[in-house]
């Protein structure tokens, strides 16, 4: 197979934009039809059916020299007014592969259905993403001679750096920074697992203490912990998100009427789903989220029931869906801490039955209060020592949702020995 490289390549660029309906009995065969002349170095379509009373069929394609809109009608059987000629050679492409995926800015406002990259066909050998990449990149640095800011807009385009990291770096252009880490987060595969904790009591200073530190000790350091208040805008692929929320309601405004962001927000197993914010499309990858709240969890995962599944009656759940995705409940109060796993998680129950891991003296506030009087180093390295052992049953409940999730064979090997074993196995005779 060739390798398409389409913004390194020297030769020169005609690009044409093709729209049509397949209900005016146009098909793909006729379109691929049009495509395989020699002359077409290049394309992508897609097919826009999301929408009501819509089937139009779009194809970006481009050549090296102009054949004239009379010829194109001739190859893919079309008038010629179904054409439209690409300004701006490569950047005409990358704004037209935006808006067939519906990731223009255009698009976005109107609100009109989103499309997978999956969704798009492209040419063998041309990694069209790849190109999207390096054009958003190539925007980024234009007019930027410096090469310290070139290179860590690079790494950011890459994956290799944050943009808090990039800017605490020197680098200039936020904005920019953001659109390229959202393009990032946007294409990379979504985690295997989420965990979800609920921390909640009528102490809103413990709760709030026991959370945040919950989700600091998780992530390794608060610069790897997202705190949302209202939108993802600001979303650095962190792996830990800390949300402090009454009501999984107040959650419809960053999500809109879309359940499957709400669900993925939470989802044990969470499949690919992207995000809206101000740079673009992106994608939440944190492996926790700690939510801190006051109500009873019966309430809360009725209240989240609700906003992801759409139930309009209260009180109407299944029973064996809300509870999966709040594998962990903490209740705190000034002086205890009770730990609760989900047994459907663990595979010992149902997702409605929760094993108790115990109830933990809870001193943390007493420990606050008592160290008010000393040095500031001397206070947070005591009160660190406090959050680290009021700490330790979340995070014996953690690493027990973690064993019930991992897959592993019987003898404790790895699931890809026996996967390898199996494929040897795979065709051996087993009777004449």
């Amino acid at each position: 197979m060739t390798t398409i490289d389409l913004l390194n390549s020297t030769a020169p660029v005609r690009a044409f934009h093709l729209t049509t309906h397949l209900k005016s009995g146009y098909s793909v065969a006729l379109l691929e039809q049009g495509l395989a002349h020699k002359t077409i170095k290049g394309w992508a379509w897609i097919l826009h059916d999301r929408d009501e009373t819509t089937d139009n069929l779009h194809c970006v394609f481009w050549c090296e020299r102009d054949p004239g809109l009379e010829t194109l009608s001739k190859w893919f059987l079309l008038p010629p007014t179904q054409f439209d000629r690409i300004r701006r050679g490569k950047a005409g492409i990358a704004a037209c592969l935006k808006y067939l995926l519906h990731d223009d800015e255009d698009s976005l406002a109107a609100g009109k259905a989103r499309y997978a990259p999956s969704d798009l066909h492209a040419v063998p050998g041309w990694d069209w993403q790849k190109f999207l990449r390096e054009m958003a990149l190539k925007e980024a640095l234009s007019g930027n001679s410096r090469q310290k800011s070139r290179g860590l807009a690079q790494q950011v385009a890459s994956g290799e750096m944050s943009v808090r990291k990039a800017l605490g770096r020197g680098a200039r252009s936020e904005s920019q920074l953001r659109r390229l880490r959202a393009m990032y987060l946007a294409q990379q595969d979504p985690i295997s697992t989420r965990i979800a904790y609920y921390v909640y009591g009528e102490d809103y200073y413990a709760v709030q203490a026991l959370s945040k530190g919950l989700a600091e000790a998780l992530a390794g350091g608060r610069s790897n912990v997202f705190e949302f208040i209202s939108t993802f805008d600001l979303y650095d692929g962190e792996s830990v998100v800390h949300v402090s929320i009454d009501d999984p309601l107040d959650l419809r405004e960053p999500f809109g009427d879309d359940r499957e962001r709400a669900r993925a927000f939470v989802a044990l197993s969470p499949i690919r789903t992207l995000i809206e914010t101000r740079y673009g499309p992106s994608q939440l990858l944190h492996e926790h989220v700690v939510i801190a709240g006051c109500y009873s969890p019966d309430y809360f995962q009725d209240r989240l029931a609700t906003l992801i599944a759409g139930w309009e009656i209260h009180g109407q759940r299944d029973g064996s869906f809300v509870e999966a995705y709040l594998p962990i409940i903490l209740a705190v109060n000034a002086d205890e801490l009770a730990v609760q796993v989900n047994q459907g998680v663990l595979g010992e129950g149902t997702f409605t039955q929760y094993r108790s891991l115990g109830t933990f003296r809870m001193n943390l506030r007493n420990v606050i209060e008592q160290s008010r009087g000393l040095s500031e180093d001397e206070r947070f390295a005591i009160e660190s020592a406090a959050m680290r052992q009021n700490l330790a049953p979340a995070l014996e409940a953690r690493q027990a949702i973690i064993d019930a999730t991992t897959v592993a064979s019987s003898d404790g090997e790895s699931a890809r020995a026996e996967i390898e074993q199996l494929l040897e196995e795979a065709g051996q005779r087993i009777a004449d």
